[in-house]
């Protein structure tokens, strides 16, 4: 269970990051369209404007900038969680491992770890 459960944690860790929030406004793989419906040649959305995206000479679909914001806010909050769960289950992985085993100094049969004498004989 552990040895794959650590990958998994740091994949988590690296999907949450990928939540992070970036400063850059949404993409469009389509063209864009100002408010008066003319073609601007950006990939980038701003306020106001629409992404119309195409396959061929057929329109797909289109959305406007608040629609792209939306979605791009849900698809952070999907990999956050994701990633959450992720990492808790990276973590739990190798911890419910130790707790089964014990850890190596409190294991039965075994001494604590003997601390070396002192040259004066104090200990």
């Amino acid at each position: 269970m552990a040895g794959g459960a650590l990958p998994t944690g740091l994949l988590g860790l690296f999907q949450s990051a990928g939540a992070l929030p970036s400063s850059q406004t949404p993409r469009c793989a389509g063209t864009v369209l100002d408010e008066h419906g003319e073609e601007l040649p950006q990939t980038r959305l701003r306020p106001g404007q629409t992404c119309r995206t195409q396959d061929g000479l057929r329109p797909t679909g289109s959305k406007t900038f608040e629609e792209a914001e939306n979605l791009r806010a849900r698809e952070r909050r999907e990999l956050l969680e994701e990633g959450a769960l992720c990492t808790a289950y990276g973590a739990g992985g190798p911890a419910l491992v130790l707790h089964r085993l014990g850890l190596p100094w409190r294991r039965p049969g075994r001494a604590p770890p003997a601390r070396p004498e002192r040259a004066d004989g104090t200990g």
